[in-house]
């Protein structure tokens, strides 16, 4: 029986959900964040869930194989199947947004969190307006106190980030039709750089391994982005363990009830979809994605396996067969044989 790894079930969402939920409480409660607490599932505004394959983690330097027992013989069809799918460690991968805050996930870790004015709208980014003129309670060592709070609160490693170079710096903004900048009362805490080689069309970037927004009239979180490196190569800076589904693969079997059993509860309305993941360029990782689940399941050498996944519609057309010349590492690293 082949087992789909882009789609999922019922099952599947429904333990995602859970995983993401009690996480997103967990967090709301060490951060003492504004909004009603418990979040019960009722409370979602919005929700996504990658597909399964999105949710498996990756090792975290090239090339990204999945992080198991395997290593790159996970690819290896000498080893039954199913092994290598119950060696896959899965976790949450998507975003659940209440009516006041966005909680996010990415590699089976809390990602981020970021204050909403409206679903998928930051706190105050459609009205910066207001805050003109308005006082600041903190300056920027307030607001690096504040930050470094509110990362220790949720368990980061502060012993390694405090030995990141950082900085703080205020927004500056610009009037319709002014000359000068205004700067106004947010701060951001930026601790450590992350770089990111160029790769087909994506040009190489750098980004802060943690990011911290602090809104200064009221000392409190506007958004904060996590570093996300769990991985057996990674830098652990997040000391919450992975939450991972042991059972996922289950999951994804499990077929959905039949329709007649599916009744919408009248009190709940439906759940959007939409996904607000920062830098993250979903094209590559679908990409690569489609490379994976296509050696893994059908066994597929890596040149078929490239010509596969440039075809798929979801990577948004930036790939071609000739991305074997950017992809060519992965000759070397499983063999020639399979190339």
């Amino acid at each position: 029986m082949a087992v789909i790894l882009n789609r999922a079930g019922l099952a599947f969402r429904a333990v995602m959900t859970q995983k993401m939920l009690a996480e997103a409480n967990w967090a709301a409660d060490r951060l003492k964040l504004p909004t009603k607490r418990p979040i019960q599932i009722t409370d979602i505004k919005d929700l996504f869930i990658s597909m399964p394959s999105g949710c498996v983690l990756q090792r975290t330097n090239p090339p990204f194989y999945p992080d198991t027992v395997f290593g790159t013989n996970i690819f290896n069809p000498n080893i039954p199947r199913d092994a290598r799918l119950r060696a896959l460690k899965i976790g949450p991968n998507g975003r659940i947004d209440t009516a006041n805050f966005e909680f996010r996930f990415y590699g089976a870790q809390l990602a981020g969190i970021m204050r909403l004015s409206a679903p998928r709208v930051e706190y105050y980014a459609d009205n910066l307006d207001a805050l003109i003129g308005r006082k600041s309670l903190i300056d920027t060592n307030g607001a690096w106190q504040l930050a470094t709070q509110w990362l220790a609160a949720v368990d980061m490693d502060m012993a390694a980030l405090s030995k990141l170079k950082h900085s703080v710096s205020q927004l500056h903004y610009l009037l319709r039709g002014a000359t000068n900048t205004i700067t106004l009362p947010i701060y951001y805490v930026d601790i450590g750089t992350r770089h990111f080689p160029a790769c087909g069309l994506l040009k190489a970037y750098d980004t802060p391994m943690v990011t911290v927004e602090v809104l200064g009239t009221t000392k409190t979180l506007q958004n904060v982005d996590l570093a996300v490196d769990f991985g057996s190569d990674g830098i652990p800076y997040d000391n919450r363990p992975p939450l991972l589904i042991t059972n996922a693969l289950d999951l994804i079997r499990a077929p959905n009830p039949p329709t007649e059993q599916l009744k919408k509860a009248p009190s709940l309305k439906p759940i959007g979809t939409g996904i607000n993941l920062g830098y993250v360029d979903f094209n590559h990782v679908n990409f690569i994605t489609h490379i994976q689940t296509d050696m893994l399941l059908n066994d597929a050498t890596i040149k078929d396996a490239i010509q596969f996944a440039a075809g798929q519609p979801d990577t948004g057309g930036e790939f071609s067969p000739n991305s074997m010349t950017v992809y060519g590492f992965w000759g070397l690293t499983f063999g020639l044989d399979n190339y």
